[in-house]
C-alpha cells in the first residue's frame, strides 16, 4: 500500500522557507518522551544509555546513536550546544565527517569512541571517563551506576 494518511505540519523559518516537517508523533514525543509503536525499528525497546565498565576499568556509558543529547546533559555530561540533537549528530560534529568504527573524540572529562556505524551514522558510542571527577548529576540516579 502506498497510501498511508498521517497528519503533518510544515515548519516555516523566519524567511518564509521550509525548515522541515513534523508529525503528530514528533510533537507528542517532545512533550512526553519517546513513544514506541509498530513502526519503530526492531530492538527499539533497549535502553538508549547504559552504564558499563570500560576495558581499562573506568566507568563508561554505552549510548545508542539515536540517544538525545539532552539525556546526556541531564546526567551531568557537559555537551556543547550545536546543530545536533542526538549522540550520532554530536559525534559527526566533533569529527567533522562521517564516523567510522574506532573513531575517537574528546569532551571535557570524557573520551568518546565510535563502536558501531550504520547508514553513515554512529549507531553505538561509548563515553569513557578520563580521570577527572564526575560532575554532580542534574538527574539523580543517572550517573550512580557509572561511579
Amino acid at each position: 500500500r502506498l497510501r498511508h494518511e498521517q497528519p503533518i505540519a510544515v515548519v516555516v523559518d523566519e524567511y518564509g522557507g521550509t525548515a522541515g516537517v513534523v508529525t503528530l508523533e514528533d510533537i507528542i514525543e517532545e512533550l512526553v518522551g519517546e513513544v514506541r509503536d509498530e513502526h519503530d525499528a526492531e530492538g527499539a525497546g533497549r535502553p538508549e544509555l547504559t552504564a558499563v565498565t570500560a576495558e581499562d576499568g573506568r566507568p563508561a556509558w554505552d549510548a545508542e546513536g539515536s540517544c538525545r543529547v539532552h539525556t546526556l546533559r541531564r546526567g551531568g555530561l557537559d555537551v556543547p550546544d550545536g546543530p545536533y540533537e542526538t549522540v550520532a549528530g554530536l559525534v559527526a560534529e566533533l569529527l567533522g565527517r562521517i564516523p567510522a568504527p574506532g573513531d575517537r573524540a574528546e569532551l571535557p572529562g570524557w573520551r568518546i569512541t565510535v563502536r558501531q556505524v550504520g547508514h553513515n551514522r554512529a549507531e553505538r558510542v561509548r563515553f569513557t571517563r578520563t580521570g577527572e571527577p564526575l560532575p554532580e548529576p542534574a538527574a539523580p540516579g543517572l550517573l550512580e551506576a557509572a561511579r
